[in-house]
């Protein structure tokens, strides 16, 4: 998957209570509204049509793994995510892809120190160029994190 932002930091993915973090992370990630938001202009020759992909059908994780050092911890997964459009569209679209994801967050600040997100596909970088993908995947993971490190202080 990726490396470690810093290679020197030491990161344990192994430990009991990671891998229940992971656990614990799973639904979260699968319950998040991953699509909200995508719109995609489609030039269809004589005229340009605004696309709303923004209904999330399924997120699910395939693979996870929260690590910890002495000055962050990270997650990354592989999550697939299917998107469509709404049934009140006049054209309906429904697009699935899979996604690596890392972040990296500070455990001083709670602040997301690094952020990854590669999709596994042709249509999935498509999407990512054309709608900001990776901008609005790591704003709703920031705030998922904020609100898990108010709720622990």
């Amino acid at each position: 998957m990726f490396q470690p932002a810093s290679a020197e930091e030491k990161f344990d993915c192994a430990s009991p209570e990671n891998i229940e973090v992971a656990d614990i992370l799973k639904p979260i990630i699968e319950k998040a509204k991953l699509c909200k938001g995508l719109k995609q202009k489609v030039d269809a020759g004589l005229f340009k049509v605004k696309i709303k992909i923004d209904q999330t059908k399924l997120v699910k994780v395939e693979k996870i793994n929260y690590c910890t050092s002495p000055a962050s911890r990270k997650i990354e997964a592989t999550v697939a995510v299917e998107c469509e459009t709404d049934d009140g569209e006049e054209v309906h679209v429904k697009l699935a892809e899979s996604f690596d994801v890392a972040v990296e967050v500070s455990n001083k600040t709670c602040a997301v120190t690094d952020f990854r997100i590669e999709p596994e596909g042709d249509i999935g970088k498509l999407i990512a160029k054309n709608v900001d993908f990776k901008g609005k995947v790591r704003k709703a993971v920031e705030e998922q994190i904020a609100k898990v490190c108010d709720s622990a202080s």
